[in-house]
């Protein structure tokens, strides 16, 4: 029940991120829906050298107004490919940031 739980808590040190988490259970059931709609098949991408899980969520494109990079994150603030992402997204005038959050040592 651990892993179930996990998702719900945050560390007190990003509570600036003000960020929101979507957390979808039992996804293999019928009745498992996200957006009201059939359920979206999981997905898979590779990151390094691990597999990643994740549905395929469609926000409104006025949900997203800004981006912030983490430290872990190899682009800066004015990054080319992040702008053209917004743009090619049409988000319109979303911010572009690196998080003031200290790195833990």
């Amino acid at each position: 029940h651990v892993q179930v739980l996990s998702g719900q808590f945050k560390d007190e040190a990003f509570s600036a991120e003000d960020e929101w988490r979507l957390i979808a259970l039992n996804t293999d059931h019928p009745s498992a829906s996200v957006t009201g709609q059939p359920q979206t098949k999981i997905q898979f991408r590779a990151r390094d050298s691990r597999v990643v899980p994740y549905l395929d969520f469609p926000l409104p494109r006025e949900a997203v107004v800004e981006i912030v990079c983490g430290h872990s994150t190899p682009t800066v603030d004015d990054d080319p490919a992040i702008r053209q992402l917004v743009n090619e997204n049409a988000l319109g005038n979303v911010s572009i940031r690196r998080t003031a959050v200290p790195v833990r040592p």
